[in-house]
């Protein structure tokens, strides 16, 4: 890649933060609930994941971009949590996650992951939007898993979480800051409830050993709060997300 182009790329990611920033200044920021329950199950424990094995399949082509446009130089995977869990083997094709407003979590999650992705093809990065069946060995410059949590509806509150694999664990915590910096600024309180179901979450072990990966809990879709952000806006949501990345990126 030649340096006016890599200038060029740079310019684009700055741009895009910049925009982003404004987008996420320009909305009201809910106010957050008291005392969230931070000792309280996570939402894996209810069936957004689990230890253990990774996916036994994996065979097959890795899922396309909808746009090859390799300005940058990076490829990214966004998992919308849950989305076509019945293709994925057993126990995943089971866990259909939470569900609040009418809408399940897979339809959350996709919503989400979609919205972060235009704005990160917009930049000119390349994004895949992937499923529950992580394709084994999948390689990327980052992945990050989109959840949602369900609870007792006066819980709320979004962390970030990933693995403590060697190769990856450096990349994977300064992502899970950058991530976690950005989303803030949506108006759902962080409050980490990471727990070895979030830290040994199978789509660490489907993607390639390198390539680092984050778990993203964005809230609750039973707490009405929480719900208003992620059915009501997740442009929002999934701007705060492209933001965290494109952050990582550039540091």
């Amino acid at each position: 890649m030649g340096s006016a182009r890599v200038a060029a790329g740079l310019g684009l990611a700055v741009a895009a933060v910049i925009a982003l920033g404004a987008l996420l200044c320009s909305r009201p920021v809910l106010a957050a609930a008291t005392g969230p329950d931070a000792g309280a199950p996570p939402g894996l424990a209810q069936g957004d994941g689990t230890t253990g094995d990774p996916l036994a399949t994996g065979q097959g082509d890795a899922p396309s971009a909808s746009t090859d446009n390799a300005e940058l130089g990076a490829r990214i995977g966004l998992q919308a949590g849950h989305w076509r869990a019945d293709e994925a083997p057993a126990p995943y094709n089971a866990q259909l996650g939470s569900s609040g407003g009418g809408k399940t979590e897979a339809e959350v999650n996709l919503a989400i992951a979609e919205a972060a992705a235009r704005v990160l093809r917009a930049v000119g990065y390349t994004v895949d939007i992937l499923p529950t069946a992580i394709p084994q060995g999948y390689q990327a410059d980052l992945v990050v898993a989109i959840h949602a949590d369900g609870g007792p509806s006066e819980r709320r509150g979004f962390f970030v979480d990933h693995s403590s694999r060697q190769a990856t664990v450096a990349d994977e915590t300064r992502l899970a800051k950058t991530l976690t910096d950005a989303y803030a600024a949506v108006g759902i309180p962080n409050v980490y409830r990471g727990t070895v179901n979030s830290q040994r979450y199978y789509g660490y072990y489907s993607v390639d050993a390198h390539t680092p990966m984050v778990l993203i809990e964005t809230g609750f879709l039973t707490n009405p709060l929480d719900q208003q952000v992620l059915i009501g806006d997740p442009e929002r949501v999934g701007a705060a997300i492209a933001q965290g990345i494109v952050t990582f990126l550039g540091s």
